[in-house]
């Protein structure tokens, strides 16, 4: 895959089937980020220290198996800017639409 050779993009995780881990076992969501994580090796030579949770949402079990398996940063869907003092296991994201950059940088800014 061309843009995992790219210095533009950098490949993250979003667990093996794209289960809502939330409330699920640890030893399942522990499973999903591993079995996804040896995917992206395998396939692209890859080695992410970053994940998407699936639909965007966390639980305790979650924060564990994160920090097991040495994950350095973790994505919500929440529409909220990043800071320095950000939580890692929890840094928001906006969405960005096909639009020019004047519309993202307005809509970013209301």
């Amino acid at each position: 895959m061309e843009i995992s050779k790219s210095p533009l993009f950098l490949i993250g995780m979003h667990t093996h089937t794209h289960p809502d881990l939330n409330k699920k076992k640890l030893t399942f969501q522990f499973e999903e980020i591993l079995s996804c994580s040896k995917s992206l090796t395998a396939k692209y030579g890859v080695n992410s220290s970053c994940l998407a949770y699936p639909f965007g949402i966390n639980d305790n079990n979650m924060l564990k198996a994160i920090k097991t398996l040495g994950i350095e940063a973790c994505f919500t869907t929440s529409a909220t800017d990043v800071y320095a003092y950000s939580d890692m296991a929890m840094i928001g994201r906006h969405q960005v639409f096909n639009e020019d950059g004047a519309s993202l940088k307005n809509r970013l800014n209301n």
